[in-house]
C-alpha cells in the first residue's frame, strides 16, 4: 500500500468520526504512526458498530491487553468465546465487564491450551493462541478460501486477511504479508504456527520445558510494548578455580561463577542451565543459584528425574525454571552454581569434571516479557569428587573456652569444676567413634597454681558456674608427668560418636587445691591443650573400623589464675572526641570490678592503677590517661590514696585522657589500657591485674583517624 493510499485511507476514518485532517499534517506523519492510528480508528469503530474490524461476526477482534477491570465489547466478545469452549460458567451471562469470573475463564483457558503462564492476563500470548485456533474467520477447514476479495490473483483476502490459496492465518491486524501489524506489532510476512511452550524455532529444545522444539515452523517474538528489547551478556568469573575440591557430605561447594549485565533495558533471568558429562544425581545432593548470600533457586534431594539427558553418558542438563530475578539495566549480576555433595562411602573419587552452561539454557526477558536465549558461554570448569577415606577428627577450641581468667578458690577446702577448656571435634570424610583424648596439663611459676591431679571431660558444653547441668560425664582422666610444662591427663574408654561433616563439644574440668596449699601469684597459672596428633586422639571410622586420622593445630585454653578473692571485670566501654585539632583527640573509658571472697583495693594514682599504650607518634606523656575516679560509696571505707571494693559489691571506674598526633604521619592511631592493678591488701596496690589476655580487656581499646599538624 502506498503512502497515498494510506493517507487517503486515514483521511476517510477521520471523516467517518467527524475528525478533521489536513494534508500538511498528513504529509508529516511517517508510516508506522499511520497504520497505528489507523489501528486505533478501527477500534473506536468496531466499538461504535458493535462488531469486531477485519472479522465477521463472531470472531473477536484485540487490539489491547484485557485483564481485571477492563470493559467494552471486546470482553464481552470474549466471554462468549469462553463459553463456547466450556472455560466460562454456561448459567452466567456475558458483560462488558472483565471480573473475577472472567479471569478465572481465562486461566482455565489458558491451562488447556499450553499458554504460560496461565495469569488470567488476556495478552499478546493469548491472543495470539486464539488467532491460532480460530483464525480471523473462524476455524479453519481443508481448502483455501475464496470469498470475498480474493480476485485478481491476490494472495491474502483483504477484508479478512485468509489466505486465498491455502488454510494459514496472517497475525491479528494484517491483511498482507507486507510489514508489521499494527494491533501486535508481529510480523504480516510470517505465518504464526504455535510450537512447544518456549521454544521459538524447529531447532534444540524449548527453553522452557525442555522438550523438543523439532516439527514447527519458526514464530515471530514481537517486538516490546516500549520498544526496547534487552541484550544480555554472560561471562565467566576466575573464581571458583578449576579443580574445586568437593568432599563426600560437605556442603555449599560454590562450583561455577558468572557475571550478567543486562543493556538498553530493565529485565529479569527467566531461567539458568547448566550441564555436565557425567551423571551428576550421583554426587550432588542439592543444588542452588546463589546471589550474594541469597538463594534465588534451589533443587533438594537430586534424582534423575531432575536432569535431561541429552546424549547418554556424555551430557545431562539441569534447567532451573521460573526464576524471575529481577535484573537492573547495565547492573552487574554474580551468579553461583553452589551444590552440597552426597554422603555415599561407596561412590569413588572422580576428577576433571566439567560443567559449562548449556546453549540457549538461559532465557532473560525484558518488563514486556519478550524473551532472549544466551548462546551460552563457551568457557567452563572442572571440579573434583574427593571419595570417602579414613575417617579424620579435626579438634577445635570452642568460642564458650573463656579467656584467661581468675578463679576464686577456698581457704578450708578444695575447689571442684573449674572449667579449664571447652573444645570441639569434627569428624570428617566418615562417621568416626572418639575412643580417648589425652591432654596435656601446663602449669607456670614456681608452685602448681592449686592444680590437683583430678580431673573430668564431660561430653558437651558444660555452664562456666561450676555445674555441670546440660553436659554428660564422660569420665576421669588418668595424670601422668611429662606432659608439657607439667603433666598429661590421658580419657579413655570415651567411645563417643561423631556422624560426618559435624562437631561434638567437650568440657574439661579441674580440682584445684585448698588456697593454703600454693601462694596465688601472676605468675603462677594452668592451662590445658588439646593435641591435634593421632598418638593424643584416637578413635575409629564407621563401618570399616579404621584407625582415624588427626588434622588441625594444638588447642589450648587461657590461663587460670587462682585467687582466694577474685575480682569480676565487666561493662568494658570506651569513646572518643576529636579536639580542636584533628591530631588532638580526648578518650574516655569505663569498667566495672567486683569482689568475690573479700575486699579489693585499686590505687587512685593513675600510674599505680593503670598502664597503657599507644601507636600515636608524640610522648606517653601527650598520650595517657590524667584522670581515675570511681562511684561514690559512702560505706565502702575509701582512702586517701586508694578505693576499697567490699564483698560482693560492684564499683564504677572512669578514666579521662588525651591523645595526641603532633608531628606525626595521618592515620589510624589506637590508645588502649593493657593492664588494671589490684589487690588483696593495701601493702602495694598492684600485686594482681588484668591484661590483653583477660577477656572484656578488649573493650578498653579506643581507635581513631588524627592528622598531623606540623608546628616546627
Amino acid at each position: 500500500m502506498s503512502i497515498k493510499k494510506i493517507v487517503f485511507s486515514f483521511a476517510v476514518l477521520a471523516v467517518f468520526l467527524g475528525l478533521t485532517v489536513s494534508p500538511a499534517s498528513a504529509q508529516t506523519v511517517d508510516i508506522n504512526t499511520l497504520l497505528q492510528q489507523i489501528a486505533a480508528l478501527q477500534a473506536q469503530i468496531a466499538s461504535l458498530s458493535g462488531a469486531p474490524t477485519g472479522a465477521p461476526a463472531g470472531v473477536c477482534n484485540f487490539s489491547r491487553n484485557l485483564s481485571m477491570g477492563s470493559t467494552g465489547d471486546d470482553v464481552k466478545c470474549l466471554q462468549t468465546y469462553l463459553k463456547s469452549t466450556g472455560d466460562f460458567p454456561a448459567g452466567t451471562a456475558t458483560t462488558l465487564y472483565f471480573g473475577p469470573t472472567t479471569k478465572a475463564s481465562v486461566i482455565k483457558w489458558q491451562a488447556a491450551n499450553s499458554v504460560a503462564p496461565a495469569s488470567g492476563l488476556f495478552g499478546m500470548i493469548s491472543q495470539t493462541k486464539y488467532y491460532s485456533l480460530v483464525g480471523p474467520t473462524g476455524p479453519i477447514g481443508p481448502g483455501p478460501i475464496t470469498t470475498g476479495p480474493c480476485t485478481g490473483g491476490a494472495l491474502f483476502n483483504s477484508v479478512t486477511g485468509a489466505s486465498c490459496t491455502a488454510p494459514t492465518t496472517l497475525p491479528a491486524g494484517c491483511t498482507t504479508t507486507t510489514g508489521f501489524s499494527p494491533t501486535t506489532g508481529l510480523s504480516c510476512g510470517s505465518v504464526v504456527t504455535v510450537l512447544p511452550a518456549g521454544c521459538t524455532s524447529a531447532v534444540g529444545y524449548s527453553v522452557t520445558t525442555g522438550l523438543s522444539c523439532a516439527g514447527g515452523t519458526t514464530t515471530v517474538t514481537p517486538t516490546g510494548a516500549n520498544g526496547v528489547l534487552i541484550s544480555p551478556t554472560i561471562s565467566l568469573e576466575s573464581s571458583p578455580s578449576d579443580g574445586t575440591d568437593v568432599k563426600i557430605g560437605s556442603d555449599k561447594n560454590n562450583l561455577i561463577k558468572w557475571k550478567v549485565k543486562i543493556s538498553n533495558d530493565d529485565g529479569i533471568i527467566k531461567q539458568w542451565g547448566i550441564k555436565t558429562a557425567i551423571r551428576p544425581w550421583l554426587y550432588w545432593k542439592n543444588a542452588r543459584l546463589m546471589v550474594g548470600d541469597t538463594v534465588i533457586a534451589e533443587k533438594t534431594g537430586l534424582t534423575s528425574s531432575d536432569f535431561q539427558e541429552v546424549t547418554t553418558g556424555s551430557e545431562y542438563r539441569l534447567v532451573f525454571a521460573n526464576l524471575n530475578y529481577a535484573v537492573s539495566k547495565d547492573a552487574s549480576v554474580y551468579i553461583v552454581l553452589q551444590i552440597d555433595a552426597v554422603n555415599d562411602t561407596s561412590r569413588a573419587a572422580l576428577s576433571g569434571n566439567v560443567i559449562d552452561q548449556a546453549s540457549n539454557s538461559v532465557v532473560f526477558a525484558d518488563a514486556n516479557d519478550d524473551y532472549t536465549a544466551s548462546d551460552g558461554v563457551t568457557s567452563d570448569r572442572t571440579w573434583d569428587f574427593v571419595a570417602a577415606s579414613t575417617g579424620n577428627a579435626v579438634p577445635s577450641n570452642s568460642t564458650a573456652t573463656p579467656g584467661s581468667r581468675w578463679t576464686k578458690v577456698s581457704s578450708t577446702g578444695t575447689t571442684p569444676n573449674v572449667t579449664m577448656q571447652v573444645f570441639n571435634v569434627k569428624a570428617e570424610n566418615r562417621d568416626i567413634e572418639i575412643n580417648s583424648v589425652i591432654a596435656g596439663a601446663s602449669t607456670s611459676g614456681v608452685t602448681v597454681a592449686g592444680l590437683t591431679d583430678s580431673f573430668d571431660l564431660y561430653e558437651g558444653s558444660c555452664p562456666t558456674d561450676g555445674s555441670i547441668t546440660g553436659c554428660t560425664l564422660l569420665g576421669g582422666g588418668t595424670v601422668a608427668s611429662g606432659g608439657t610444662g607439667g603433666s598429661t591427663i590421658t580419657f579413655s574408654s570415651l567411645n563417643v560418636p561423631i556422624s560426618a561433616g559435624t562437631s561434638k563439644s567437650f568440657t574439661l574440668k579441674a580440682l584445684f587445691a585448698d588456697e593454703s596449699d600454693f601462694t596465688a601469684s601472676m605468675d603462677d597459672a594452668a592451662s590445658t591443650t588439646v593435641f591435634a596428633n593421632a598418638s593424643f586422639v584416637t578413635g575409629v571410622d564407621k563401618p570399616n573400623f579404621n584407625a582415624i586420622t588427626v588434622s588441625g593445630s594444638n588447642v589450648t585454653s587461657g590461663d587460670v589464675h587462682a585467687i582466694l578473692v577474685s575480682p569480676t571485670l565487666s561493662n568494658t566501654t570506651h569513646k572518643v572526641t576529636i579536639l580542636g585539632s584533628d591530631y588532638q583527640a580526648e578518650t574516655q573509658f569505663t569498667f566495672k570490678l567486683k569482689a568475690d571472697g573479700g575486699a579489693l583495693y585499686v590505687s587512685d594514682t593513675v600510674t599505680t592503677a593503670l598502664a597503657t599504650s599507644s601507636t600515636a607518634t608524640t610522648t606517653a606523656a601527650n598520650n595517657a590517661i590524667t584522670n581515675i575516679t570511681a562511684d561514690t560509696c559512702s560505706s565502702c571505707g575509701d582512702q586517701t590514696t586508694y578505693w576499697v571494693i567490699p564483698d560482693g559489691i560492684e564499683r564504677t571506674f572512669t578514666l579521662v585522657g588525651q591523645l595526641s598526633n603532633q608531628n606525626g604521619g595521618p592515620g589510624n592511631k589506637d590508645f588502649k589500657i593493657t593492664k588494671i592493678y589490684f589487690d588483696d591488701d593495701t601493702t602495694d596496690l598492684n600485686e594482681f591485674y588484668f591484661d590483653t589476655t583477660f577477656s572484656g580487656m578488649s573493650g578498653l581499646t579506643v581507635d581513631v583517624f588524627l592528622n598531623n599538624v606540623d608546628v616546627n
